[in-house]
């Protein structure tokens, strides 16, 4: 499962920031605190007045206006670089992206080494879903300032959307050496690592950045994630828990949870998480049966075959579920249920195994020795027999009183089974003896 806390929020931050801190010209001077686009009319003019409302405009967040402005100004003044700048950040403002694009990409025409355009035009090209184009763009922001440490995390992001996620790796590490304690870059080689597999590395990074940010919840749940692919299950666990303290509505992670405290064996836990998913508005097929087998693992039975039941009304062909139905009834000892639902299970699929298994269990604990011998004939059609068919074959040869079949399957029931101690090999032990004497006698 890919980490909850994703990279794009850092980019859409980043994007605001940046925006917010344009200037047309001098595309080499740091970017400082945000501040709006600055046009410099060269003389006192009459479209110096249009150029001064639309400073005006944007002062006031009039990004309508500024753009009605701007636009009237370059259809005279098609060359100006600072109104072209600033036409394309209004427009981003207004959330006219395909337009901002175009207006940077004209920006850029004019002034090919303007630092602040390509990085604009980038993060924009990002936000559209063009990462191969944004790459082309962050390069040349790159290439023309290479200490700027935004305008790499946006590189290597877009290098990351793109699939060239080595390079990527390579210029978060590239961030690393100049800002040793970068969260965004930090938490971006996590993620890459934990796409890649490297759980031990991506364990490391998501603990550094949790000194630095422990109020980051999201990050409990990547350090999950990498201390899973240890098989640090409990651990694992552990932070799970930390972050639904700060996350207590998120469903999925309760149910993530849930299905943790199962393989932990620790059933009441697991429960508890399914719930909350319930009380919080959760409503899945994959929430309910995981609550379904839950229940089963307490052994509260009817509780599980209820749970299943309603699964099974709005899907019944799901032949998994008319099969867990049909346990949760064998267990209540509700043979002819339990029957009623293997074999449905069987019908949806011919080959389930386990479901014939279990018919052929319920068929003879209800005392039909031929319908059960009739089921594992069919069970041979798709798979070999096993001890426990033997030794079922057996039992209901010997009830039938036919003495050669009985003696000839508790004898391969005791050369195909594992455990020679069991109470079932002592019961076939014995039933041998007495089957063998009563055929020496006839």
């Amino acid at each position: 499962m890919m980490p909850r806390f994703s990279s794009a929020r850092l980019l859409l931050a980043l994007a605001l920031g940046i925006l917010l801190a344009q200037t047309p010209s001098g595309a080499q001077e740091p970017v400082k605190a945000p501040q709006r686009p600055q046009l410099k009319p060269t003389q006192k003019t009459e479209p110096d007045e249009t150029l001064a409302a639309a400073q005006a405009a944007l002062e006031g967040k009039e990004y309508a206006r500024a753009v009605e402005l701007l636009e009237n100004y370059l259809t005279c003044h098609p060359d100006h670089l600072g109104a072209r700048f600033n036409l394309a950040y209004s427009y981003a403002l207004l959330g006219r992206l395909a337009e901002a694009i175009t207006a940077y990409r004209k920006t850029l025409e004019l002034d090919p080494k303007l630092f602040q355009a390509y990085l604009n035009l980038g993060l924009l090209l990002l936000q559209e879903g063009a990462p191969a184009e944004a790459v082309k763009a962050l390069v040349q922001a790159v290439e023309l300032r290479p200490e700027h440490v935004p305008a790499r995390l946006a590189y290597a992001e877009a290098l990351a959307r793109n699939g060239n996620k080595q390079e990527a790796h390579a210029q978060y590490q590239e961030v690393m050496t100049r800002e040793p304690q970068n969260v965004d870059a930090l938490c971006a080689l996590a993620r890459l690592e934990l796409e890649a597999g490297e759980y031990v590395t991506a364990e490391t990074h998501l603990r550094q950045t949790l000194a630095l940010t422990p109020e980051q919840a999201e990050l409990h749940w990547w350090l999950a994630e990498a201390l899973l692919g240890q098989d640090k299950l409990e651990a694992a666990v552990a932070e799970l828990e930390v972050y639904l303290q700060a996350q207590p509505q998120d469903t999925a992670a309760h149910l993530r949870l849930g299905n943790l405290y199962r393989d932990l064996k620790r059933s009441q836990e697991a429960l508890q998480h399914f719930d909350a998913a319930l009380a919080a508005g959760a409503t899945s097929p994959e929430l309910t049966a995981a609550r379904a087998r839950t229940l089963a693992d307490l052994k509260r039975w009817e509780e599980a075959a209820a749970a299943f039941a309603t699964l099974i009304a709005a899907e019944p062909q799901n032949a998994q579920w008319q099969f867990e139905l049909g346990l949760a009834r064998l267990r209540q000892g509700q043979l002819e249920a339990a029957v009623s639902a293997f074999n449905h299970a069987i019908r949806l699929r011919a080959d389930f195994i386990e479901a014939y298994n279990s018919l052929a269990l319920a068929l003879q604990l209800a005392g039909n020795c031929a319908a059960t011998l009739d089921v594992l004939d069919q069970r041979a059609r798709y798979a070999q027999e096993t001890a426990g068919t033997y030794f079922l074959r057996a039992i209901c040869h010997d009830r039938l009183r036919q003495l050669e079949a009985a003696v000839e399957n508790y004898q391969k029931f005791l050369a195909a089974s594992d455990n020679p101690n069991s109470p079932q090999a002592f019961q076939a032990q014995q039933r041998l003896h007495l089957l063998k004497q009563q055929l020496q006698r006839r």
